[in-house]
């Protein structure tokens, strides 16, 4: 408490104004993170249309997040600050752009087995990821020069982000893909519910002879 002499005197900053944000941000940081993840999920599933690959594909954006997460309090030794807050949220979001991209042609392709599957969709997109990851990796380089503390912990964060969603997606996911991935192409409507059902769920259906 302010001694008597104090009248009413009070104490003003904007590290004030800087800190309650801090607060609120690292307080909401699990919500968005969280948000975010069911949303992709969501997002995923309309667009591709199969239950079992939006799972994989939000298990993998969780990997990223969380080796994301490891690197930048434990081997980094920062704080829980408003950079780290934002990052967790914002990569959930730009983890997902690659894997997306591999679960697409997977659940395009007309090969049988899951492995042929899996090479396929290698063979159509791994170039095009590892391009755009080092496009996406030269110019995170350049804020590693920068003076401002804020912009050098950014580029860090994004390099790491871009390193471990290329890892997690072309290792893990695939692996994934090709040990318990949906084996069957899209059904035909005219089926009924049944194979949709299946479809959605990555059980194998049955020829019709349609």
């Amino acid at each position: 408490l302010a001694p008597e002499t104090a009248n009413k005197a009070f104490h003003t900053s904007a590290l004030w104004v800087r800190a309650e944000t801090e607060v609120r941000i690292k307080g909401t940081t699990i919500i968005g993170a969280v948000i975010s993840c069911a949303v992709a999920m969501v997002s995923v599933f309309v667009f591709i249309r199969n239950l079992l690959i939006a799972v994989y594909v939000v298990f993998n954006v969780l990997c990223v997040v969380l080796t994301l997460a490891f690197f930048m309090f434990v081997l980094c030794g920062w704080t829980f600050g408003a950079v780290e807050a934002v990052g967790i949220i914002v990569f959930v979001g730009f983890s997902v752009d690659y894997v997306v991209h591999l679960a697409e042609a997977y659940n395009q392709s007309t090969k049988l087995t899951r492995k042929e599957r899996v090479q396929e969709a290698l063979g159509q997109v791994a170039v095009a990821l590892l391009s755009a990851g080092s496009t996406t990796l030269l110019a995170a380089l350049l804020l590693l020069v920068a003076d401002i503390q804020v912009f050098v912990r950014f580029g860090y964060v994004i390099i790491a982000s871009t390193l471990f969603s290329l890892i997690y997606t072309l290792v893990m996911f695939s692996a994934l893909l090709m040990v318990a991935g949906p084996r069957n192409p899209a059904p035909s409507l005219q089926g009924g519910a049944a194979p949709v059902a299946a479809y959605i769920w990555g059980a194998p259906v049955e020829d019709t002879g349609t």
